[in-house]
């Protein structure tokens, strides 16, 4: 304990003796003092007149009067209040008194000092302060074996010491009351007092992870009893992301979860997400696990990522109490409910976000080299004449600027932007009741011009317990997010951006502010893409609810009962607005017409409307018998029903783009469509786990689906499933032997899962077809849609899957292991039928693809004094193949074929590139004008011609594996973290007219990648020759082959965070829990070969997607 005096912070010498001897006083002395007033000070007079004034100045008054040094508590003064007095001639007594009136202070002289004291403590206490110790101590484990690097530390205090390999440690001057803080990764921190016998201090095994509850279908496990292929993920590993939508955040963190983003556009990120692999070929098969938000079926992406509590991952048969969506996984979400105390708790989190584009490859926006590179491409491509001529590339070469620029069109119209994000939260509990609400409010401009997206989500939870045996709760969450897109969408803009020449801008010379097309005859850009953005556009109004209430009853100490209700209701506002935008040469001013031809401005408005109910009740006993078996049974029962409406108009002619309600323009050509379709599902299923002593586990579940989508004879179907676990380190004779090892647990489990959701609602029935003429009558008429199959029954899933999970020295070292086989059959399929029946293809069930594979997750976790760090990574390689599947099927350059992998890579196989024209002469005859520079194309069956029989199959369509790596550190108040995200093996075919490689394909500007291809001085070996995409020469470069499949492996810095918590001892003076401020930057930057894009979102030869984005973000996290 340090005193100071008013002057400052600087300890007082000859206050420290004072306290020194003080401390050495008995009792009797003390008492004998306190009865005593020195008559020094009785002489003491003091005059002072103050108002408003500080105590501290105040007390410096004193001093400055009197000459006594005044001792106290720099934490004594910063609560007391102003000092308002008016002293004549007071005697020193007087004067302290008066100056703490109100004060919940006091004081005491003595020779030349006045000490200033708390009034609730006695002045014994001040006096008794303890004396400074050195302490010795031995920290070990409960089997009496030393723990070696356990942080013992000084509560509140700065002293802090680690154990040797014995276990011991020392600590130097600590007051003898301290309090030590003894911590040691994977076993429970102890505190303990300096003063007691320090000689083996004891800690305990911590057993949180084991113990924690994991949500598994309509109830909890404990983590320690779960049989299943279960991973679960906290809100810290979710919301450290700086991102919109949750499933990015999940992306290489669950092994077995492939998540592909294929786009960037705000709002509209193409996720696609598949566990375990692909398990259906059928058409329109999702392959996408079930979403559950607090157990009603619901759609993640709508939640703010600070709004989940928990994502639990059900990966093999502990899915099959899902049943019917189960076959493809499940995903459970849990959102965050009011604390478990009283305290009202608010959190304000606020970010600054900078987004841009990453991975674009380098293309030619300097008009000399574009005019240069496409003269060349067409006298190589023997095109016919050339576009420019050599004065006008002249003009540009030697008169740069203004009338002659190198335009970046890319730069103009992909831009970084700054993007603001905040949300609120509020929890508590008030009686029984908990609660917790939250907003949040993100609005964000796109990179590229002319895209929008805003997202307003909110969400209400409560939980109230009635009485001991009857709760209920009731949960909301909403969003609202429009968005904004150029009327043709995403694609059409970036082909637009891409396809224009360097050598105009977009405003024609003239001021005008007309949109330049143009600036040469020769030159056939597509539309200009700033009047895309800024005419016309797509507005979509999204407005979604979530909301679930349930009724709990424990009717008998063992039997609970729970009735559940849930509806989701989205309501989808489209308005698509075609303009009409006039274009003009950019030199001359003159006009050129319309883009697209387009005169008329026409309006089409979409109106939909999803309704999705659900009920389910279920009973549940749970109860140990002789202490040792403890039983838990469940059986329930559940209905869903989705109705799903659109309704269409369109009309054109508009007077003006202001007009943006159907009814403002004529009739004439207008048109209206409408649908409905509906869907319901009922189940009845239960469930039935053992475990004996936590050792010996067993679960049996089983379920019956019923489905509005099969005929009534084949409506039902059965899923039943099985998982057993031996927690090996619970039998005597390991934990003995190998008591470094705290958890090993063997896990198996088979189950049989289904799946529905095919083919539309109706994929049993026959459909009728309008808008079919009578070739006979100048009629409409009615035509059948598709034939029927009266046996349409379930496509169904089995799951096998062998795991084993370990944990050594107590978390130090942990992970798990776990080897699958999934088997899809009877796959709900179109069956190819002859084109004269005049009716689409029946659906049936034929088909089987087996999917296996491997997951690995190992991680380490330890202490270096107040240092906390951990790593765990993750991979997975998996293979699916076609069992049975027919007669092969061609898909352009993917083929479906027993005992191949789904839509395996088919296409040609390159040969190098063709260095003389004696080199073509001799090779085989070809479809294809060829000469020098050219890909060659290899004759695999050496008939002495290339054909499609030449056509091969090639691997890469799937990576080999994917896996993430985890590094987390803390350190006092600073915290970080580091996300790796990777896969390899996989490959892109990146040919094809509106891919971002051929030169001038589909009019774009080529790549700087062509600059140093094949040329007759440069007779490159990996270049082909730069040929006009729509010459006559060069077919072979632009067909697909195994030239242009790119591996397209990487490795990406995923996420990087580095924050700091502000000391308690500071944000609290401000009414402030918890203070964090932070730096995280997604997609930082990403290590790989490929060359032409980005590597997770490859063009495949496709068409132009929106750019994946780098993220940098400024963070603040404030808790009251």
């Amino acid at each position: 304990m340090k005193f100071y005096d008013f002057f400052g912070p600087k300890p007082c010498a000859y206050a420290q003796g004072q306290l020194l001897r003080i401390m050495k006083i008995t009792t009797i002395i003390l008492t004998a003092f306190l009865l005593q007033v020195s008559a020094s000070t009785k002489a003491q007079r003091i005059n002072m007149s103050t108002s408003n004034s500080s105590l501290k100045k105040t007390l410096a008054d004193v001093r400055r009067q009197t000459g006594f040094i005044v001792l106290y508590k720099s934490e004594q003064l910063k609560q007391a209040q102003p000092v308002s007095v008016h002293l004549d001639h007071a005697t020193l007594e007087e004067a302290m008194k008066e100056i703490l009136k109100g004060q919940d202070l006091t004081f005491l002289i003595r020779d030349q000092s006045i000490l200033i004291l708390q009034k609730e403590k006695t002045e014994r206490e001040h006096f008794s302060n303890p004396f400074n110790i050195d302490v010795k101590g031995r920290v070990i484990d409960e089997n009496s074996k030393p723990l070696s690097g356990a942080s013992v530390k000084v509560k509140n205090g700065n002293k802090v010491a680690s154990s040797n390999a014995n276990g011991e440690f020392t600590l130097s001057n600590v007051t003898e009351d301290a309090l030590l803080q003894i911590s040691f990764i994977g076993y429970q921190t102890r505190e303990v007092k300096a003063s007691e016998d320090l000689s083996n201090i004891v800690l305990s095994p911590s057993n949180d992870k084991l113990q924690e509850l994991v949500v598994v279908g309509y109830n909890s496990q404990k983590r320690a009893n779960i049989t299943g292929a279960v991973v679960t993920l906290q809100a810290k590993d979710i919301d450290n992301s700086s991102v919109v939508n949750p499933l990015q955040s999940l992306e290489g963190k669950v092994p077995g979860l492939s998540i592909t983003q294929g786009s960037g556009q705000p709002g509209v990120e193409k996720i696609s997400v598949t566990l375990r692999g692909p398990t259906s070929f059928a058409k329109n098969s999702p392959n996408t696990p079930l979403v559950l938000i607090n157990g009603v079926v619901g759609d993640i992406t709508t939640l703010d990522p600070s709004f989940i509590e928990s994502v639990t991952v059900l990966k093999d048969a502990s899915a099959a109490i899902y049943g019917a969506r189960g076959a493809n996984g499940v995903i459970l979400v849990t959102t965050k409910t009011g604390a478990k105390d009283s305290k009202l708790n608010v959190e304000f989190n606020s970010s600054y976000v900078n987004q841009s584009a990453i991975n674009q490859p380098a293309r030619v926006w300097n008009s000399v080299d574009y005019m240069t590179m496409k003269n060349t491409a067409i006298q190589n491509a023997g095109g016919g004449a050339t576009p420019y001529d050599q004065n006008t590339i002249d003009l540009y070469k030697n008169t740069p600027g203004i009338n002659y620029p190198s335009f970046n069109w890319w730069d103009f119209m992909v831009k970084p932007v700054n993007i603001f994000n905040n949300t609120l939260s509020i929890g508590g509990r008030t009686g029984n009741t908990n609660f917790h609400a939250g907003m949040g409010v993100w609005n964000q401009d796109g990179i590229v011009k002319g895209f929008n997206y805003q997202k307003y989500t909110g969400m209400f939870s409560m939980d109230s317990e009635v009485s001991k045996r009857f709760k209920f709760g009731v949960s909301f969450n909403g969003v609202s997010d429009p968005e904004k897109e150029p009327y043709n969408g995403v694609n059409d803009v970036l082909l637009a951006t891409l396809a224009q020449a360097p050598t105009y801008s977009p405003y024609v010379l003239d001021g005008s502010g007309h949109y330049a097309w143009r600036a040469w005859n020769a030159e056939w850009p597509q539309k200009p893409p700033l009047a895309v953005t800024e005419n016309g556009g797509q507005w979509t109004n999204r407005f979604l609810l979530n909301a679930t209430a349930y009724t709990q009853l424990r009717i008998l100490d063992h039997l609970t009962w729970e009735v559940k209700g849930g509806m989701r209701s989205v309501t989808t506002d489209v308005k698509a607005q075609t303009p009409v935008i006039p274009i003009y040469n950019f030199i001359t001013g003159a006009k050129e017409g319309y883009s697209n031809g387009v005169q008329t401005i026409d309006l089409t408005q979409t109106s939909r409307d999803s309704k999705y109910y659900t009920a389910y009740t279920t009973l549940n006993y749970t109860r140990t018998f002789f202490n040792d078996l403890n039983l838990d049974v469940l059986i329930g029962a559940s209905e869903e029903k989705s109705v799903d409406k659109a309704l269409q108009g369109y009309r054109r002619g508009f007077a003006s783009q202001e007009l943006d309600v159907l009814n403002a323009a004529p009739s004439d050509g207008q048109s209206t469509g409408a649908s409905q379709s509906d869907y319901s599902l009922r189940s009845q299923f239960g469930r039935f786990n053992l475990n004996y002593k936590s050792k010996y586990l067993m679960d049996v579940t089983v379920r019956r689906d019923g489905s509005s989508r099969f005929p009534p004879t084949y409506k039902y179907a059965y899923f039943p499933s099985l998982a057993l676990g031996w927690r090996i380190s619970q039998e005597s004779f390991f934990s003995k032997n190998v008591s470094w090892v705290d958890e090993l647990k063997l896990r198996a489990s088979y189950g049989k899962l289904g799946n529905d959701n095919v083919n539309g609602n109706y994929p049993f029935q026959s459909t009728l077809s309008t808008g079919a003429n009578y070739p006979f009558a100048d009629q409409g008429g009615v035509r059948l849609g598709n034939l029927a199959n009266e046996k349409l029954k379930w496509e169904s899933t089995s799951s096998k899957n062998i795991g084993l999970d370990f944990s050594i020295k107590h978390g130090q070292l942990y992970g798990s292991f776990d080897y699958y086989i999934k088997t899809t059959s009877d796959i709900l399929r179109q069956q190819q039928v002859p084109a004269y029946s005049g009716a689409g293809s029946p659906n049936v069930n034929q088909g089987i693809v087996d999917n296996k594979g491997i997951e690995l997750i190992i991680g380490h976790r330890g202490k270096i004094g107040e240092l906390t760090y951990g790593l765990e990574g993750n991979i997975t390689r998996q293979r699916n193949k076609l069992r049975n599947f027919g007669a092969p099927a061609y898909n352009g350059n993917t083929f479906m074929k027993e005992g191949y992998e789904m839509n395996r890579y088919f296409t040609y196989q390159a040969d190098g590139i063709y260095q003389s024209q004696a080199e073509i002469d001799n090779g085989p005859k070809t479809p294809w004008v060829e000469h020098p520079g050219d890909v060659k194309i290899k004759d695999v069956n050496g008939d002495g011609k290339v054909n499609a029989d030449d056509r091969v199959d090639v691997d890469g369509i799937n990576p080999n594996y994917y896996y993430g790596l985890n590094i987390y550190a803390n350190w006092k108040g600073f915290d970080f973290s580091l996300f790796l995200q990777g896969e390899q093996g996989r490959k892109a075919l990146v040919t094809g007219e509106y891919s971002t490689l051929m030169p001038f394909g589909g009019g774009t500007a080529p790549l700087t990648w062509w600059q140093d291809s094949w040329t007759p001085e440069n007779h490159s070996t990996v270049k082909p020759i730069m040929d006009y995409y729509y010459g006559p020469n060069g077919g072979s470069t632009r067909q697909a082959s195994t030239f242009w499949l790119k591996d397209v492996s990487y490795l990406r810095v995923k996420n990087i965070t580095i924050g700091y918590t502000i000391p308690a001892a500071l944000t609290r003076r401000a009414a402030m829990q918890k203070v964090r401020v932070f730096l995280n930057a997604q997609n930082l930057f990403t290590i790989t070969k490929y060359e032409f894009g980005d590597p997770e979102n490859p063009s495949n030869g496709g068409a132009y997607t929106y750019p994946l984005m780098r993220s940098l973000t400024f963070g603040l996290n404030i808790q009251f």
